[in-house]
Parts: structure tokens; sequence; C-alpha cells
């Protein structure tokens, strides 16, 4: 009696097959067709569920193991190519350097010009205390504070 390695290898070519029909180049179908023989091996060490069916491969699990392997595959190369840049294109030219000195400064007259409540969880949260800490600390709601460090921040960001 053949193993289940064994009768997924035997449909080796009908895997490839199914997934170049998603889209995919010979090469990827490979390797999405490798990553499925390594997760269902481990399925099965970890179950000991048996994945066949009357002598032959529940192709129906092997197809859906497939589809969601290949999913994977196109949302890891979607957050490459969003996270991708061109190093030119971020380049800070001479008119795009920042003054953090004048920047710091004009942050405190901000700060000082702001209602004293709002200047007051500003700091203490930009001194590394956590809002839960601070909200159990004062009883002052957790949302309260979430909410007025947030206005303070984008109020001194949009005035940068």
């Amino acid at each position: 009696m053949k193993t289940t390695l064994d009768l997924l290898l035997d449909k080796h070519d009908k895997w490839i097959y199914m997934v170049t029909k998603y889209g995919c180049n010979k090469d990827t179908s490979e390797d999405i067709v490798q990553e499925m023989y390594l997760r269902v091996i481990t399925y099965i060490k970890k179950t000991g569920n048996d994945i066949t069916y009357k002598d032959d491969i529940n192709v129906y699990f092997i197809a859906k193991t497939l589809k969601s392997i290949f999913i994977d595959h196109i949302r890891k190369e979607n957050r490459k190519s969003a996270l991708s840049y061109d190093e030119e294109s971020y380049s800070l030219g001479e008119e795009d350097t920042l003054d953090y000195e004048s920047a710091y400064a004009k942050v405190q007259v901000m700060l000082e010009n702001m209602y004293w409540f709002d200047k007051k969880i500003y700091e203490i949260i930009e001194s590394g205390v956590k809002i839960s800490e601070l909200s159990e600390k004062t009883k002052i709601p957790y949302y309260t504070i979430y909410n007025t460090y947030k206005k303070v921040k984008n109020y001194l960001k949009s005035n940068i």
C-alpha cells in the first residue's frame, strides 16, 4: 500500500497544473506545491488525520491548501511592492531639510499656549507613561486621554 506522500507525489503534475491555472508561472507554481507538501505532512503529523479518500488523495483538501498558499503568496508580493522604495525619490534635497531646533522651539511655544489639561496629558504620555497606566492612576477614562493626546499630536504635526 502506498503512503500518503507517495499518493501526493503521483499527482505532482496535476498540482502544478492547478496552481498555474491560478495565474502563476512555472517556478512559482513549483514553490507553492513544495510548500503544500510541507504543510500537508506537518498537518498529518500534528493531527494524525488521514487525507486519503478510498485509497486516493482527497483532492478537495489539496486544492484548498494550494489556494490558501497561493493567496498567502499574493499577499506577500503585494506587501513587498508596497514597501519597496526608490532611494532617489526619498532623498532629501536642500529645500527639504528640517531645522530641528526651530521646530522644537515652535512646538514648545504651541504647548505653552495650549490648554493646561491638553498640555499635561501630552507631556506625560511623551515621557513614556502608557495611556492605560495614566487612566488607571487618574481615574480619567482611557478614551478621554487617548483622544486628547491624539488631538494635541495632530495639532502639533499640522502646525510645524
